[in-house]
Order: C-alpha cells, then sequence, then structure tokens
C-alpha cells in the first residue's frame, strides 16, 4: 500500500507531463507484479499494456523443385517413291498412315535408328498402322503412279532425234505420239492400244505395251520419283508432262 501511494503522485505527474504513452491503470498494474515479473511485463507488454502482438506465423517453406524441362518432340522422315519426307511429327505421320501414304512396309527413321525401318517395326506408329485402312497392292500403286502424260526424247549418233509422249488412261488405254526430226524436218506417226503393269519389287515394275497394230513389247521401269520413270530396258528417262 506504501508502493502504491509512492507511486500515484508519479503517475499523475508523468501523465500531466506528456512524458509517457502508457495509461495509468497499466503502471498501476505493474507496480502490483513483484520486481522481477514487473520488469519482464514491462519488456513484453504491447503498446497500450495489454499483451504483446503475436509471433509471425513460420510458414513451412519447402524448397520446390525447377520446372520439368519439355520434352523434346520426336521427328520423323519417310521414303516416298525413292525420295526422303519430312522432317514430320508423330502426328503427321499418323495423318499420313489414314490417307494410305505410309504403309507397314514404307521406310522410316528418326534420330537414334541405326538405318531406315519399316514403319511396322516403328513402337510410336503401331496403333496408327493397326487402325489404318488396307494397304493398296503394289501393282495398283504402280498402276496409279503411270496414268497421265509422259515424254521421252534421245537423239542418236546418226543425228535423229525421236520424241514420244504417251498418255496412259486410267482405263487401261494409251495413245501416243512418235516424233522424228532429222535436219528440221520431223515426221509423227500417231500409237494406241492397251498398258498393264506389274509389281516387280521396290521402286520397279514391268509396263507391258500392246498397240492395236504392231507388236507388242514390255519395258523394266525404276521410279526415280513421282515425275521421273527410268526405261532399264531402252536405257531412257520419261518425265511426266500432264
Amino acid at each position: 500500500m506504501k508502493l502504491l501511494r509512492r507511486t500515484l503522485p508519479v503517475v499523475a505527474l508523468t501523465l500531466a507531463a506528456g512524458l509517457t504513452a502508457v495509461p495509468a491503470n497499466a503502471l498501476m498494474n505493474l507496480y502490483l507484479l513483484p520486481g522481477p515479473e514487473r520488469g519482464r511485463q514491462a519488456l513484453q507488454a504491447g503498446p497500450d499494456g495489454g499483451p504483446p502482438p503475436l509471433p509471425p506465423v513460420q510458414e513451412n517453406q519447402t524448397p520446390q523443385p525447377p520446372p520439368i524441362p519439355p520434352t523434346p518432340e520426336v521427328l520423323y522422315f519417310f521414303i516416298q517413291q525413292g525420295q526422303q519426307v519430312g522432317p514430320l511429327t508423330v502426328d503427321q505421320m499418323t495423318s499420313q498412315i489414314a490417307a494410305g501414304v505410309i504403309t507397314r512396309e514404307t521406310l522410316v527413321w528418326t534420330a537414334g535408328m541405326a538405318d531406315w525401318t519399316a514403319a511396322r517395326e516403328v513402337p510410336a506408329l503401331e496403333e496408327a498402322l493397326r487402325v489404318a485402312p488396307p494397304e493398296v497392292p503394289a501393282s495398283e500403286q504402280y498402276r496409279l503412279l503411270v496414268q497421265g502424260v509422259w515424254l521421252m526424247s534421245e537423239t542418236n549418233p546418226q543425228g535423229f532425234t525421236l520424241t514420244t509422249q504417251v498418255n496412259y488412261h486410267s482405263d487401261g488405254t494409251f495413245d501416243a505420239v512418235s516424233t522424228t526430226t532429222y535436219q528440221g524436218v520431223s515426221s509423227s506417226v500417231p500409237v494406241s492400244g492397251r498398258w498393264t503393269v506389274q509389281a516387280m519389287g521396290a521402286n520397279q515394275f514391268s509396263l507391258s505395251m500392246t498397240p492395236d497394230a504392231g507388236i507388242p513389247s514390255t519395258a523394266i521401269i525404276r521410279v526415280i520419283d513421282q515425275n521421273t520413270l527410268y526405261n532399264e530396258t531402252a536405257g531412257q528417262q520419261a518425265r511426266r508432262v500432264g
């Protein structure tokens, strides 16, 4: 009680002088505590004499791994009529399979392969090939390739130039014009008849032509590309012009 009586005038004087922002009742409560507790309370009291603010919550700052880098896209190449096509994604290869361009036997290559491999042996293409339509027979593929207008031209050692243009129709008929030119003079002979093809192997087939008037003939043809054929029998090259 004596301590309290001594304190109150000090509190009143301190408040009157504006020397503290601590309310009088807080100081009174402080002086009612034992000495050691007064010191601790004075250090921990809040600005209004109440309990101190709660310490900040320490969130669990677990380190996060960096994002997984994107997987490099696998690109493929394939052989079509002796020509390399690509690079293509798996989706683009699937579209080519659905269109019948790539078959189970089409040669395919991608990074990591030692050599060209049949499409049926490429795991990424298995599903697409499983639902693909039946393959077009090889002879039918060559028949479709031959359809159109082809031109052959050569000049022999004597100076004669022989130019032959053949139109192979889809119904198995053909019409052709053979023109011989020598020293500026030309003469042409029309020919018509029927034609057939027979597959022989990769990029090779036989072409048989039976004229309406004349002797049938058969030539071995090698496919250079879709617009170039090589007659191995006659040693001539033909190019598509229509």
